[in-house]
């Protein structure tokens, strides 16, 4: 088995930097939008992978998710793990209702 076909069970062994590709939100997703400084950082679904991009005119080009500003909104800016478990699913359905 080379690199390229890692099962996603196994982590990398620098996960803060290399994340297997996942097409629905995770709370880790929320937690790094969160973390991000400027309200503008967006998640995206870009190319079938959801994706935070931190430059607005990049996150034009897919398919904007939540902004940092609009996840604060509606769960505060040190969110509890039952808020960020609501706001996944939530999330996650809405980009099923999308069709993606």
């Amino acid at each position: 088995m080379d690199a390229d076909n890692a099962s996603t069970g196994n982590p990398p062994s620098n996960p803060g930097r290399l994340r297997p590709p996942h097409t629905q939100v995770t709370a880790d997703d929320l937690r790094r939008l969160m973390e991000a400084p400027d309200d503008r950082a967006t998640l995206v679904l870009a190319a079938g992978r959801i994706e935070l991009e931190t430059d607005p005119e990049a996150a034009a080009q897919s398919l904007a998710v939540i902004t940092r500003g609009e996840l604060a909104a509606r769960i505060g800016t040190t969110p509890d793990p039952t808020a960020l478990g609501t706001q996944v699913a939530e999330l996650n359905t809405e980009i099923r209702l999308l069709g993606s």
